[in-house]
């Protein structure tokens, strides 16, 4: 499957104006931050990559869980947060993506968080596969690489044509893309080489806890 750049443009607008919250990497001074965007011309998905993670939008560093007033005397009234806003991750990398598998487990395992699992389920990844690497990279040495879809709910890839392939992962990738249909061809394109770094250093090395 393939989408066009215009095409991808297009669908990040459409998505704005289907009033889904649209997180990408933007340019914040010399570096990269995620953040919300109001138009695609704001994605940045080139060198630096982003210093923080998007995990703050999975999990934030605090959150009102209830909030309470008393309107009169003797009486309490409790005003619970909002529902999460639909949001689209776009631009993840792929060795980012793949945590966030194991963070469902980590909310899972004991106790279900319900704030975490209904960001979570509210939440669409779309990953675009490294073209370069920079100097702090290391997936090779985790046993992931720019082609590791785990964790991904849509995963692209660029063309040398400008253009993207598109692998729909999850049932919430594929409803998404069944959803804007008429922006994905299934035309194929040569995929640019994804560049992996070289193993910083070796896994079995490591000492167990």
């Amino acid at each position: 499957m393939l989408i066009t750049s215009d095409n991808l443009k297009s669908l990040i607008e459409t998505l704005l104006k289907d009033k889904h919250t649209v997180i990408a990497p933007v340019k914040e001074g010399n570096d990269s931050a995620y953040k919300p965007i109001s138009s695609f011309s704001e994605v940045n998905l080139e060198l630096p990559f982003p210093t923080k993670s998007t995990k703050e939008y999975f999990f934030s560093d605090s959150e009102p869980i209830l909030e309470y007033s008393f309107p009169e005397k003797g009486k309490i009234a409790v005003t619970e947060p909002p529902e999460p806003q639909r949001t689209i991750l776009f631009g993840m990398r792929p060795c980012e993506a793949v945590s966030y598998p194991i963070m469902d487990k980590v909310f899972t395992w004991d106790y279900n968080d319900e704030f975490y699992l209904k960001r979570r389920a509210k939440n669409t990844i779309i990953t675009v596969a490294c073209e370069k690497c920079d100097e702090f990279c290391f997936c090779t040495s985790v046993g992931i690489s720019p082609e590791t879809t785990e964790g991904t709910d849509i995963y692209l890839r660029k063309t040398v044509k400008g253009n993207y392939l598109v692998k729909p992962i999850s049932d919430k990738g594929k409803a998404l893309v069944d959803q804007y249909k008429t922006l994905f061809t299934d035309a194929e394109e040569t995929p640019v080489e994804c560049k992996s770094p070289a193993k910083k250093f070796d896994l079995t090395k490591i000492k167990p806890w």
